[in-house]
């Protein structure tokens, strides 16, 4: 968590642990303020879509009263802090594989966020 003016920047490095390495593998940064997150390669790339507002940042929408065909942004909001919170038990568990299939539907949630 990283003080910055009048917000907080949560960041988080997401790791996946190489098969035939002994040294994990950055897989992606992820990083969040109170209304937006963005993700990265990098953190430098991170940063650049969160300050941008653009290839991988969310601005934050407030979901509507109706509940619409396609997730609101809240709702894929809560997925990704759902799978992300699942694939750091399941690593700090040991349990690779599970971990990084929650990875895999992180990467597939942020990825419908940009659409």
């Amino acid at each position: 968590m990283i003080p910055l003016e009048d917000t907080l920047l949560f960041a988080e490095p997401i790791y996946l642990q190489a098969e035939k390495s002994p040294m994990p593998e950055l897989r992606l940064v992820v990083l969040i303020t109170q209304d937006r997150l963005a993700f990265g390669p990098r953190f430098s790339d991170a940063l650049t879509s969160l300050m941008a507002g653009q290839a991988g940042a969310v601005p934050g929408v407030s979901a509507t009263a109706t509940a619409p065909a396609v997730p609101s942004t809240k709702q894929l909001v809560d997925q990704a802090n759902q799978a992300f919170n699942d694939y750091r038990r399941l690593t700090s568990d040991g349990k690779l594989g599970e971990a990084g299939a929650k990875l895999e539907e992180l990467k597939r949630i942020l990825e419908e966020m940009k659409k």
